[in-house]
């Protein structure tokens, strides 16, 4: 089921009601805004259902880092707007200045890491799908949220 929220909080609560009505069955929600997400996870709680329905987001920001922490959320995947911010500004600076980025299969990346507890991540390893990802706890990825200038560089 896919359903635009527009990036808006309180369309995404809406939207999430309306599924989570009209699909008793739903075991799983992502949105690829925390905000979206964190608003639509109330409505997961205010219909009971924390213990069915696995929640994942997109954005890696301080409170979706929080809502893994405390096991609302399974995962978040740490882009985060400072960070694409950081990046994009960096890269332009470097095409202006002549430089070219290192790039890979003429791809240019940003890094990005996912965010989840030391049991989801056993069990992502057990999978076998923990090769060519990266994994931070929650309180690294908070860490992580505002050190973009650490790991995008320049290095000081």
């Amino acid at each position: 089921i896919e359903q635009p929220a527009n990036w808006d909080p309180a369309t995404g609560l809406k939207v999430a009601q309306d599924i989570i009505a009209a699909n008793k069955d739903l075991v799983g929600m992502h949105s690829v805004s925390d905000a979206v997400t964190l608003a639509a996870y109330q409505a997961v709680k205010a219909a009971k259902k924390e213990d069915q329905i696995i929640v994942t987001s997109y954005d890696g920001n301080k409170e979706a880092c929080e809502a893994v922490k405390n096991g609302d959320f399974a995962l978040t995947l740490l882009t985060g707007s400072k960070r694409v911010g950081y990046w994009n500004v960096k890269v332009g600076a470097a095409l202006a200045n002549g430089e070219r980025p290192q790039v890979k299969d003429n791809t240019l990346y940003l890094s990005s890491y996912f965010i989840m507890n030391d049991d989801l991540k056993a069990k992502v390893k057990e999978w076998g799908l923990d090769t060519g990802i990266s994994i931070l706890t929650p309180d690294e990825g908070i860490r992580m949220a505002d050190a973009y200038q650490e790991d995008l560089g320049p290095k000081k």
